[in-house]
């Protein structure tokens, strides 16, 4: 129904990863690298071909894995070919590691958690939804301990260092970033050594900033908060990707999947600190009913990276025995609703240059029986349902764009040529 645009009907041709093979080939290097062509940033395959990631989150193994498919391992089969046949070709974050292992592997992503796992050793961690959450909200990425904490954890990195279907290395989720985390590490006890340099290193900023007689919160601006941001993201983005590019020096860093409307999106302190580490940025994309172009240009402006939306969904509330309270994706009536959705949402994204892929969260749906601060009652979150049945009104309304993807972004890109 797009005004002007004529379906390809899968005309494009592929290859094995799911670049096109009808644009002119860039150089192959074995794995995935970033390069902007004309005004469009592009993933590149590994074989040279331009590729754009389009990926399901959370395919795991379900719970009646062995009476609905045989196998655990026969599902994974059975699920690649599916996700392929509906055209996607990639798997997001929380992805079971036995489908990078079938015959013919979809593109898949690896998570690394070296901020929650040093937390978590030091015991300065709380509940939180949807992440894992530090002391008073501060992670402790000042500690002194931590660098060398990274060094040691991040060494089987190696271990997939050489697999070209890796398309990249995400570390974290979601690592809190309130808009008054430079109070809150002021507000840190100094009598627990573990929090102290926190504590430090937020009053030696300031100070350094405004005078050693003014570390209080009474004189602390918006700009100073946002731009202590960047400061504490910096040096964690500095520490990680050193270790990332030490034992892996062939993938794509991605980034620690933000989320922050106020004190991440809108802040150009933090964009530009995150620039010279990352490859892509991944962005979990929640409250917009699509991509909105001008936020995007302007993440363009301040960071020059291109950017995979690596969660956004809708829930049905048509979902049978599901509570569908809680969730940061839109609830709407129906799975048609919800395939009207996705389509709206991926032509937003097409028409946008600087973003080069999408991870749909998620594959099945949250049990009712959930008791989690994000999915308590259990949630239709999924592509599929706990017995791994499609929602097919959703499916089908993705497999049509999806296998439109390419041909759609040469449409807009010659509908907006600047």
């Amino acid at each position: 129904m797009l005004k002007g645009y004529q379906p390809s009907g899968e005309s494009v041709k592929l290859d094995r990863y799911g670049g096109r093979l009808d644009r002119p080939r860039e150089k192959a290097t074995g794995f995935f690298y970033v390069k902007k062509i004309s005004d469009r940033h592009w993933l590149v395959d590994p074989d040279g071909y331009r590729f754009l990631h389009v990926a399901i989150n959370g395919v795991r193994e379900l719970r009646n894995v062995d009476a609905n498919f045989g196998s655990a391992d026969a599902w994974a089969e059975a699920v690649t070919a599916q996700l392929r046949t509906n055209s996607f070709n990639g798997l997001g974050n929380w992805s079971s590691p036995r489908i990078p292992k079938v015959k013919s592997p979809l593109v898949w992503v690896l998570r690394k958690d070296f901020m929650f796992s040093f937390a978590r050793e030091k015991k300065l961690t709380e509940a939180a939804a949807g992440t894992q959450g530090f002391t008073h909200r501060c992670m402790p990425v000042f500690h002194p301990d931590f660098e060398a904490f990274c060094e040691a954890y991040g060494k089987d990195l190696a271990d997939t260092a050489n697999d070209p279907n890796l398309l990249g290395i995400m570390t974290d989720n979601e690592l809190q970033c309130p808009v008054d985390l430079l109070d809150r590490y002021l507000s840190l006890d100094p009598r627990n050594p573990d929090l102290k340099p926190g504590r430090d290193a937020a009053a030696a900023w300031l100070a350094a900033r405004k005078g050693a007689g003014n570390v209080g919160t009474n004189t602390i601006t918006l700009r100073d908060r946002y731009e202590f941001i960047a400061f504490a993201f910096e040096r964690y983005y500095r520490i990680v990707t050193r270790i990332v590019r030490k034992y892996d020096p062939h993938h794509l860093y991605l980034g620690s999947r933000i989320n922050y409307r106020t004190g991440e999106f809108d802040n150009p302190y933090f964009w530009k600190a995150l620039a010279p580490y990352h490859d892509v940025v991944s962005v979990n994309y929640y409250n917009f009913w699509g991509p909105q172009a001008e936020q995007f240009a302007t993440w363009e402006k301040w960071a020059g990276r291109p950017v995979i939306l690596t969660e956004w969904y809708a829930k049905g509330a048509d979902a049978p025995g599901l509570a569908n309270r809680l969730g940061a994706g839109w609830l709407v009536r129906t799975q048609e609703d919800r395939g009207r959705f996705y389509q709206h949402f991926v032509l937003n994204a097409l028409e946008i240059k600087n973003i080069v892929g999408w991870h749909w969260f998620k594959y099945s749906d949250d049990p009712a029986e959930s008791t989690a601060l994000d999915s308590a009652g259990g949630a239709n979150k999924g592509m599929f349902d706990l017995q791994g049945k499609p929602y097919l009104p959703l499916l089908n309304r993705a497999r049509v764009v999806n296998r439109e993807a390419y041909p759609l972004m040469e449409f807009f890109d010659a509908r907006n040529p600047e």
